[in-house]
């Protein structure tokens, strides 16, 4: 017969159950593998409150709100709010401390927390002494002996309270004051803007900082800090982390003659467009340096009329003046000039356009892959190809219209599965499907394609990186896939499209031949793109439909890549001819300019320091003869100096501007080339 059916209404019974065989006044607790013999006499709750207390304090905390919620009146026998949370807390440190088996190890245990003033005290006893440490279970209890998954009272830590006005003992130590002093407003401080730091590098929601997820493992790492909410953190701290990074960006501008710009625009998901300011310049030790100046919300249209003072707003903000500005790379938009990524893209777009067949094989590919998206289909696909050819297939990308390269890896998936493919095909609900399979022919076709696109791809790839000089790389990447260019790469541009330690001249699919449609053939679709790079960085008047307009804009940006390539050590003996002697023409007339602007400054100065002689001798007359004559002889001295180096260019003409020019510049020429992998700044 079961011993604790007398008072089933009671909540602490849902954690016990009746013993097999029954036996009276016995329960067993059914809390995970505890199996506990508790006893109960005559149906009543206290020996098995007590092992909820002593053994189980997660529950016991539940079972003490559940009574504080039935029996509101009792408050002074029940356990306040924050003490059922400690109890909460520590329950939880127990049950991650359990081992696998549910056995806690001998370290662990739920502190014993007492309300100062209340006659509950609860999870039990006072700490337990070498005379109760040394009895059995069941002498303490009146129960049988301890269970191996439930440890006895004796072997728990006993401490008391969690609150401010507690003590708190862990393993028989007393806590230190120092836990419960309140964190300094320094302190405070430093941790505040270390959460706002995390906010804003890491680019997450504002909102994070009121996420209970959030505030609770702060709490877990520091119990004595509040994190800041978010009013907080948008009025005082992230202003604050704005303001000292401005001035940082404005201190290391200041060491930077010249700034390159560049900007993009783009609309989000929402539909809504932005446009950004990017400035790239030296510093003092030489090195590359990028800053995002502006991305502003941009609520009318892209036209260049309402751009424009957009972008004079955000230089005016930044103090940059026109003067030093010596590039402004843009998109490929007609609003804007051009980028190379873009016109690589339009190239691509347009030769596709015109080539049928190429066209109508990257259909069937991209239909191919929409069939491969099936999760069914692809499983169906991926553990036979696995199990019988011993390799992974890779999914087929998605395909993108402003981005020209994703077709190209498209295309490269399917030919290098393609067998893989059509076995599957013929096979999967009973061939009906192999269709969607490109022919050996439109193979051949996406071979071609993937041949003369590859190298292209490397180059474009090496020109988008941020971290490198790659202005000075635009000429040669128009010269190495241009078959009429002397420079032309032939069959060495192979080695740009075969992947790390494969050989230059290895064929990826070699059981795939090469398409012989004329159309197809590589160094025809690399002329075709090369087409669109010339007419933006290097037009040819006599080239049929280049407009007067064209050709203003191509010739300016002809002007500064010739001009990068040559001062760039690593391509100065790459490029043609005709860009070396351009690049020079340019140079020398720049220094020209600069060099009469130094002389008009010098004399203006001359006047200066002769006002300033003059005062200084009315001062020096009014302080003294000695003050006097000290500016005198200064200003006598100055003059012979200049009399001599007028005579001495007079005399000696190979000191004129174009000598001194010509005379750098065989100095310069003499230093041998660089690597690639060298940076031209070191």
């Amino acid at each position: 017969m079961s011993g604790f059916v007398i008072n089933r209404k009671a909540p602490v019974w849902r954690y016990f159950k009746d013993d097999n065989p029954p036996k009276k006044d016995m329960a067993v607790c059914n809390l995970g593998g505890c199996k506990t013999l508790v006893p109960c006499r005559n149906g009543g709750t206290t020996g098995v409150e007590s092992h909820l207390r002593v053994h189980h304090a997660l529950q016991y905390a539940e079972l003490l709100r559940k009574k504080r919620q039935a029996q509101p009146s009792k408050s002074a026998d029940i356990l306040e709010e924050e003490e059922i949370i400690a109890l909460e807390n520590e329950g939880e440190g127990g049950r991650e401390e359990q081992t696998a088996d549910g056995e806690r190890p001998e370290s662990s245990m739920s502190s014993v927390s007492v309300r100062s003033g209340s006659a509950l005290s609860v999870m039990g006893s006072p700490p337990p002494t070498p005379e109760s440490q040394s009895r059995p279970q069941s002498a303490r209890s009146g129960g049988p002996g301890p269970d191996p998954g439930c440890r006895p009272a004796s072997e728990h830590r006993v401490g008391l309270g969690l609150t401010m006005t507690q003590l708190q003992l862990r393993g028989g130590r007393q806590q230190k004051l120092e836990a419960y002093r309140p964190m300094s407003a320094k302190e405070k401080e430093r941790c505040d803007m270390a959460v706002a730091h995390y906010v804003v590098s890491c680019m997450r929601p504002l909102n994070t900082v009121d996420k209970d997820g959030f505030r609770k493992m702060v709490k877990v790492l520091n119990p004595k800090y509040t994190p800041p909410s978010r009013r907080t953190l948008t009025d005082k701290y992230i202003p604050r982390i704005y303001n000292a990074t401005r001035e940082n960006v404005t201190l290391l501008m200041k060491q930077a003659d010249y700034i390159a710009l560049t900007t993009d625009g783009w609309t989000s998901g929402a539909l809504t467009s932005f446009i950004s300011l990017t400035a790239h310049f030296l510093d003092n030790d030489w090195v590359l340096v990028d800053v995002t100046l502006s991305c502003k919300q941009i609520t009318e249209d892209h036209t260049g009329l309402l751009l424009k003072p957009e972008f004079e707003e955000m230089l005016n903000d930044w103090n940059i003046s026109k003067n030093r500005i010596s590039a402004f790379t843009t998109d490929n938009v007609m609003c804007m000039c051009a980028a190379f990524a873009h016109t690589v893209n339009n190239g691509v777009s347009s030769f596709t356009g015109t080539c049928n067949i190429l066209e109508n094989c990257l259909r069937k590919a991209r239909s191919l892959r929409s069939f491969m998206t099936s999760e069914k289909v692809w499983r169906h696909y991926n553990n036979p190809v696995t199990s019988r050819y011993n390799e992974k297939p890779s999914k087929l990308p998605a395909p993108c219209k402003s981005r020209w390269w994703v077709d190209l890896h498209l295309a490269t998936a399917v030919v290098a599965q393609h067998t893989w493919l059509l076995d599957f095909m013929a096979t999967f609900a009973r061939g009906k499907h192999i269709a969607e399979v490109p022919t050996l022919e439109e193979v051949s076709v996406l071979k071609s394609y993937i041949q003369a696109m590859k190298p292209i791809q490397k180059i474009s790839t090496y020109l988008g990186a941020q971290k490198y000089c790659t202005a000075s790389f635009i000429l040669l990447a128009i010269y190495l896939p241009d078959p009429n260019s002397p420079m032309y790469g032939g069959d060495d541009l192979d080695s740009l499209g075969a992947q790390e330690g494969e050989e230059a001249n290895n064929d990826e699919f070699d059981d795939i031949p090469l398409s012989e449609n004329p159309d197809m053939i590589p160094a025809r679709i690399q002329k075709a793109v090369v087409q669109k790079l010339k007419k933006r960085f290097k037009p040819d008047r006599e080239e049929e439909g280049v407009t007067e307009a064209e050709m203003i804009r191509g010739k300016a940006c002809y002007d500064i890549v010739s001009r990068c390539s040559y001062l760039d050590p690593r391509f100065r003996g790459e490029i043609l001819e005709e860009d070396r002697e351009r690049a020079k023409e340019l140079l020398l007339e720049e220094v020209k300019q600069i060099h009469s602007t130094e002389v008009e400054n010098q004399g203006a100065s001359g006047t200066g320091r002769d006002q300033g002689a003059a005062s200084g001798s009315s001062a020096g007359a009014r302080t003294g003869a000695r003050g006097a004559a000290a500016a005198e002889a200064v200003s006598a001295l100055s003059g012979l100096f200049k009399k001599r180096r007028l005579a001495t260019a007079a005399e000696n003409p190979t000191h004129t501007a174009d000598d001194r020019f010509a005379a750098e510049v065989t100095k310069y020429e003499l230093i041998p080339a660089e690597d690639l992998e060298t940076c031209p700044f070191q």
